[in-house]
């Protein structure tokens, strides 16, 4: 569809992009299905260098004032949780693989942070207003 085309191209065209704003654009939670799939899908190689490589610089994407509810809302929050369970994963992994000190420190490179912060504030849903973070998710 028509913002999966736009994140594309935003993604191909503009490298240093920092911050979306959609408020009242009238979008729904198929954008939010969208946002989840374009992030998720950098996941997908497994490898952590290429990852961190990959991902949009974009650091806001504003989504406030819109027709998105909860299973919206649900989607962002498991782009987030997936992001979040990939790092626990890996650090594990990376940490066990290596003893000592360099463990730790290896492991922390294994992490991928999503740098990105999603804002859902005053659309179809209980709470007023909520912005993501990975930050919220584990402490890097």
């Amino acid at each position: 569809g028509c913002v999966s085309l736009l994140l594309r191209t935003l993604y191909s065209m503009c490298d240093s992009l920092v911050y979306i704003d959609l408020d009242r654009t009238g979008i729904t939670n198929e954008t939010c299905r969208i946002l989840y799939e374009f992030y998720t899908e950098f996941l997908a190689c497994n490898d952590v260098a290429s990852i961190q490589q990959k991902l949009p610089p974009w650091q806001y994407i504003d989504l406030s004032n819109n027709i998105i509810d909860i299973r919206g809302v649900d989607m962002i929050n498991d782009m987030f949780v997936k992001f979040a369970r990939f790092n626990v994963k890996n650090a594990a992994a990376t940490a066990s693989a290596i003893d000592g000190d360099g463990g730790a420190a290896a492991a922390a490179a294994a992490l991928v942070p999503l740098e990105l912060e999603v804002d859902v504030a005053n659309c179809n849903w209980s709470i007023a207003r909520v912005t993501w973070s990975d930050r919220i998710l584990y402490d890097i």
